[in-house]
């Protein structure tokens, strides 16, 4: 083997190298973006959970408001 097919052999490998490490950190951003992309959508879903938690609170602090408002105006015929 001359020098310059070793050369060009050796370029080769490290290329083969290279190739193999660039792919190597493909898959793994590619895994990441699954996980940023299954987080989004869970913060989205557990966003939306929130949103109807807080409207059901609201709902609920209506409901003993005007419960405890009927009860103030029962409240003279115990007392």
């Amino acid at each position: 083997m001359n020098t310059e097919t070793a050369n060009h052999q050796a370029t080769k490998d490290q290329l083969a190298i290279k190739t193999a490490e660039y792919d190597a950190k493909i898959n793994e951003l590619a895994a990441a973006n699954n996980t940023i992309k299954n987080l989004n959508a869970t913060l989205k879903y557990a966003e939306e959970k929130v949103k109807q938690a807080d409207k059901l609170v609201a709902e609920l602090e209506k409901e003993f408001k005007r419960l405890i408002k009927k009860w103030r105006k029962m409240e003279w015929l115990f007392f």
